[in-house]
């Protein structure tokens, strides 16, 4: 009993060990995943000497993509050319394929603007705004007695709000979409524009773009070809203007 006591003791300080060492910021850590809306201004330039800017933040919000409402992706020309992985794409692109091909074997590349094929139904979404919601809610359930009568007021308040927002200019557009955080800590609303115009440019037969798992997918250099690239096109049927935001492939 003694034994298994000192084992359970020592775990413990193990754990406790581990989990300090992660809170503790570090050049060399595995990187942190934090809102748009919500960056750590002051951990990153301590951290790692980035002195970044709102404007920084805004561009690489509106250069990054959800891709339908599976993947995420991004704008990496001036001319709405999207990059995605292989297997987010791998689904989409069978009923792309005409009669004599085969995409996990061949592969597609499409060698001009007119080659390149429409995917019915796929779209992407580009997030124009966001914004912290916090205050809002807790103003609106600060009232509350107990957790039932919370839960109440935070649902009409946030009601409230997605009404409100959609009534303003700038959102009118916009997909809204409201994200709880921290079961409840924190809130942001979001607003997405939505693309439907999604044309296959380039798959990899699948033997090169295989997606291998997590030993795959958090391993650098990547040591297959997952990656689709698509390209976005406006109402008019034009290729997409992404000149604003897009990341630059160097």
């Amino acid at each position: 009993m003694v034994k298994r006591m000192l084992y359970s003791i020592l775990l413990l300080i193990m754990l406790t060990n581990v989990v300090s060492a992660q809170k503790k910021a570090s050049p060399y850590d595995f990187g942190k995943m934090w809102t748009f809306e919500n960056p750590p201004k002051e951990w990153l330039k301590t951290t790692y000497g980035m002195d970044v800017k709102d404007d920084w933040f805004d561009y690489v919000r509106k250069s990054s993509l959800r891709f339908a409402t599976w993947c995420s992706a991004s704008f990496i020309s001036e001319n709405g050319l999207i990059m995605t992985n292989h297997h987010c794409s791998r689904d989409v692109v069978t009923a792309l394929q005409k009669e004599g091909e085969n995409f996990d074997k061949q592969g597609f590349y499409a060698a001009t603007a007119e080659e390149e094929r429409k995917a019915e139904g796929l779209f992407v979404e580009q997030m124009i705004k966001a914004e912290d919601i916090t205050k809002q809610v807790q103003a609106k359930t600060k009232a509350a007695k107990n957790d039932a009568e919370e839960v109440t007021l935070r649902k009409t308040a946030l009601e409230e709000i997605e009404k409100m927002y959609k009534e303003k200019e700038d959102w009118k557009d916009l997909r809204i979409q409201i994200v709880t955080f921290y079961s409840g800590g924190k809130f942001s609303i979001y607003g997405y524009k939505r693309y439907s115009d999604i044309r296959l440019v380039w798959i990899p037969e699948l033997d090169l773009g295989f997606f291998g798992g997590d030993p795959d997918n958090f391993t650098y250099p990547r040591y297959n070809l997952d990656v689709t690239f698509w390209r976005a096109y406006d109402e008019a049927g034009k290729p997409l203007n992404t000149s604003a935001n897009f990341f630059e492939i160097q």
